[in-house]
């Protein structure tokens, strides 16, 4: 599978290779976010259907934020050569990722408690607030309770509480941190 991706990256760098507007990464790691985001719109309709298992929910949600959490964030810079493609260390971060904590805790329970209110049980990942420590399902689970937490409270930051997976999310800034 990684020498199929390897060469369809090769592939569309040499495809790519004439176009004067952005690098050819550039170019292949904006189509890779627009497939990644096609991928997760056709995974919401199948969640919301309930055509699939939740164990194989899970599994698809993890592989498409694995995936766009590789993709650097986009760069708008004018230089040449590969400061183009890859961001600076600051580059990637917010005053609202400096600030909060880096470690984020796995979830335990591990469950959405906003969803067992409501009586469900169908929530594909969990989030945590990195202000306040509540934990919330995903904008790709149904109740979307992460997303609404950040709405009612403002607290900016959240992390993967997902066993395995280290990475943060500020809602005020769309920003990987």
């Amino acid at each position: 599978m990684h020498k199929q991706l390897d060469l369809r990256a090769f592939s569309a760098w040499e495809q790519l290779g004439d176009q004067q507007a952005e690098t050819p990464m550039q170019t292949y790691q904006r189509l890779r976010r627009e497939i990644v985001a096609a991928e997760r719109e056709v995974f919401v309709e199948l969640r919301d259907t309930g055509e699939l298992e939740e164990e194989l929910l899970r599994e698809l949600q993890h592989r498409l934020d694995l995936e766009e959490s590789l993709l650097p964030d986009p760069v708008e810079s004018e230089a040449e050569g590969h400061q183009d493609v890859l961001p600076g260390p600051q580059a990637r971060t917010c005053e609202h990722l400096q600030v909060a904590p880096v470690e984020v805790p796995d979830a335990e329970p591990r469950e959405c408690e906003a969803c067992r209110h409501d009586g469900r049980d169908d929530w594909v990942h969990l989030r945590a607030c990195l202000s306040c420590g509540h934990v919330g399902c995903c904008d790709s689970s149904p109740g979307r309770h992460s997303a609404a937490h950040f709405t009612e409270t403002g607290h900016p930051v959240m992390g993967s509480a997902e066993r395995g997976e280290h990475w943060r999310w500020c809602f005020l800034d769309s920003r990987v941190g």
